[in-house]
């Protein structure tokens, strides 16, 4: 009995043998491509296609005022989709190392180790800080006032190291660098409305409030990677790097901060208390001023399962956001099932 099984079981093996096989080789016989694709997603939850450049070397993008597209990689580029115009403006220092007023005029961004002021409706160009005549200062990391007359920036000593701050008064051209007590201080500084002090964040992650002139030095929180007061100064939006990156923000009539649960990318809008976050392939839209979250995608976006978010660009309002998102799909090199 158990040598006339022994021809039966030889071949159930062999089978399975085969079955193994055959997916491995079929795993070895495939890529992946991916592909990129614009979409807009409007507060009904709307999607609407929108085509992309024929060349798209673009990873992240901001919405304008008006609604038109700011591409950002190693240059920028204004997108208008409705045109489908594109207009090459300048190459960029360091990618999404940029700025924009809260009036939607002008765009500041580093540009050969000087700040460079566009007119996004002109498209005229300016530079407003620069280093001094055979120095080896580079500018980076521009950021301009809620109001926007004060416009601040790091300046690093030759190399990619910051070393200090500088600032200018945009209505006076009044120039402002900070000795070298503060050498290797700062990893991003805004100055306040009016000038009445200088936030910025620490080489070991505390924000710290100074007087325009270096007085008063004091820590608000430590742990904190990133920082940026809301578009009316109501609340102070921060990121916790200390251990897994969370949002936390502060209300600044009454000091109390507010911890959240969100690690993800985060785009805050610039003329509503509203944040837009995604990570992989989930959006969600969270209004400050009630502490409500909704979720906009999982998953899909329009129908159409994506691979990741790349990047999201809402509106100054919050009423909606374009979607840059990526499609994988699965090429075989081969016939799967010769003849």
């Amino acid at each position: 009995m158990i040598k006339s099984l022994g021809l039966p079981l030889l071949l159930l093996a062999l089978a399975c043998f085969v079955m193994v096989t055959s997916s491995c080789v079929d795993n070895e016989n495939y890529t992946y491509n991916y592909s990129y694709e614009l979409c807009k997603l409007d507060s009904a939850g709307t999607v609407t296609w929108v085509d992309l450049p024929a060349t798209n070397p673009f990873t992240n993008l901001l919405q304008l005022i008006d609604g038109r597209l700011l591409f950002i990689r190693d240059s920028l580029v204004i997108y208008t989709p409705e045109t489908k115009s594109l207009q090459h403006i300048s190459k960029i220092d360091y990618p999404n190392n940029l700025d924009l007023s809260l009036d939607g005029n002008y765009c500041y961004f580093p540009r050969d180790g000087k700040i460079i002021r566009l007119h996004l409706n002109l498209l005229s160009q300016q530079a407003v800080l620069s280093p001094a005549p055979g120095s080896t200062d580079k500018f980076s990391r521009p950021t301009i006032s809620r109001d926007g007359r004060y416009l601040s920036a790091l300046r690093g000593y030759g190399s990619n190291s910051v070393a200090s701050i500088s600032w200018i008064d945009l209505l006076t051209a009044e120039q402002y660098d900070f000795p070298g007590a503060y050498q290797y201080s700062f990893r991003h500084a805004w100055i306040e409305i009016g000038g009445t002090g200088i936030y910025y964040i620490s080489s070991g992650n505390d924000l710290k409030r100074m007087g325009m002139q270096g007085a008063g030095d004091v820590t608000i929180r430590s742990g904190i990677s990133w920082s940026y007061p809301s578009y009316d100064n109501r609340y102070l939006v921060c990121l916790n790097g200390e251990y897994q990156p969370r949002l936390v923000y502060r209300d600044n009539p009454s000091l109390t901060w507010y911890d959240t649960d969100i690690n993800a990318k985060t785009r805050l809008c610039r003329g509503a208390n509203m944040i837009y976050y995604f990570k992989d392939t989930r959006l969600w839209k969270m209004d400050i001023d009630s502490g409500q979250t909704s979720q906009l995608v999982s998953g899909s976006v329009g129908g159409k399962d994506i691979y990741s978010i790349i990047d999201a660009a809402p509106a100054w309002d919050g009423s909606d956001a374009y979607l840059l998102v990526s499609f994988r799909k699965k090429v075989y090199s081969k016939d799967k099932y010769p003849l």
